[in-house]
């Protein structure tokens, strides 16, 4: 079990490392997805998506309280011995690289499309290896620094929103709930998935600083999230029709192109450039916790190996499988229904587990009284 004080993080670092993951490819897809469902309605999905995240991240934290210096690896061969919690763990392990790889092929996949399309994916990946094997195989502490300075960073996105309003037209939101609740509840279940990224509460729950204010910390981190999804969601649903929003792939990058200056044409550009350095924070999280259950699974792995693995691993799936949208697409819709067991499911069979044990305890001690 972990609870070295050197990489303990402080209540910020955690709040910002859960909604740093949190908000990835999903906030250039979200507000067209959410149209298809619930039309210009779907923003009020995102208010139910919150609250089930932090419904489901309470959940964790209430689970990791009774073993505050254990992550969700020493959970697994804690309750249900080494021959299950091994496998757990590998699943797991495998579930954080493939986040990592994911978040990766799907930024590299936008890039080629609006930017750069003669480039090959390998030479992506291996620019944005460099960088990324810096900040990974330091560990945890660092990702949480890292977090942070992106945070402040990517606080520029908001400003640039204000640009579209003035070309808003507000009655497109009007009337509320035109097609009844259901379209509403059934776009739910997209924003849950986007929500994904609190899962990682069950590995950084033990390095948190002040563990009193975990609770306080990812009601916050999902607020932000929450507040980030709607604004720009209100912001799309506002400047396109619910039927003209269809038509973009990428809303907000779409939207992007309402602003003009006399120096410079395609504020898109700008926007994505600077975006994916936003979106690095994702990937890296995840990489950076796989790094660390790959020394829960194999005690001996050194860090700075097996980042380095991993990243080969990711270089040689870019030059042999040449990955294409649909394929990035489909590999993430699989990872979020894994992430959806591991981050909303696996939390409340933690928690009736744990209190079963604690029943069968407690009625094991009054016979014996």
């Amino acid at each position: 079990m972990q609870n070295t004080p050197s990489i303990q993080i402080t209540w910020l670092q955690f709040v910002l490392l859960i909604h740093g993951t949190q908000v990835g490819v999903g906030f250039l897809t979200l507000p067209r997805e959410l149209a298809q469902v619930a039309g210009s309605d779907g923003w009020i999905s995102i208010l139910f998506g919150w609250a089930l995240s932090v419904t489901a991240n309470l959940f964790i934290i209430h689970a990791m309280k009774r073993h505050p210096n254990a992550t969700l690896f020493d959970l697994f061969s804690l309750f249900f011995g080494k021959w299950i919690g091994k496998p757990a763990s590998v699943v797991l392990l495998l579930y954080l690289i493939g986040c990592s790889l994911a978040v990766l092929f799907s930024i590299v996949s936008i890039l080629r499309i609006w930017l750069m399309p003669k480039t090959p994916n390998f030479m992506f990946i291996l620019l944005l290896s460099i960088p990324t094997y810096m900040i990974v195989h330091h560990g945890i502490k660092m990702i949480g620094r890292y977090a942070e300075l992106i945070f402040y960073f990517s606080l520029w996105i908001i400003l640039l929103l204000a640009f579209p309003v003035n070309h808003s037209r507000w009655l497109y939101l009007l009337p509320f709930i035109k097609e009844g609740w259901m379209p509403v509840i059934s776009a739910t279940k997209l924003t849950i998935l986007s929500y994904l990224g609190f899962e990682i509460t069950f590995i950084l729950y033990p390095f948190l600083m002040l563990k009193k204010k975990a609770t306080s910390a990812v009601i916050v981190a999902n607020t932000l999230t929450m507040f980030f999804y709607i604004l720009t969601t209100l912001v799309c649903f506002s400047y396109f029709s619910s039927l003209e929003i269809l038509q973009y792939t990428w809303p907000t990058l779409s939207l992007l192109k309402v602003i003009r200056v006399q120096f410079l044409d395609r504020w898109d550009v700008i926007f994505l450039a600077m975006y994916m350095v936003v979106i690095s924070v994702t990937w890296i999280v995840y990489m950076s916790l796989a790094v660390f259950g790959m020394r829960q699974v194999l005690p001996k792995s050194k860090p700075s190996i097996t980042t380095v693995a991993i990243l080969l691993i990711t270089l040689a799936l870019s030059i042999f499988l040449a990955l294409s949208q649909s394929q990035v697409t489909q590999m993430t819709r699989t990872l979020s229904y894994i992430g959806f067991m591991i981050a909303y499911v696996l939390p409340l069979c933690l928690w009736c587990y744990v209190k079963l044990l604690e029943g069968i305890r407690r009625n094991q001690g009054g016979n014996s009284s």
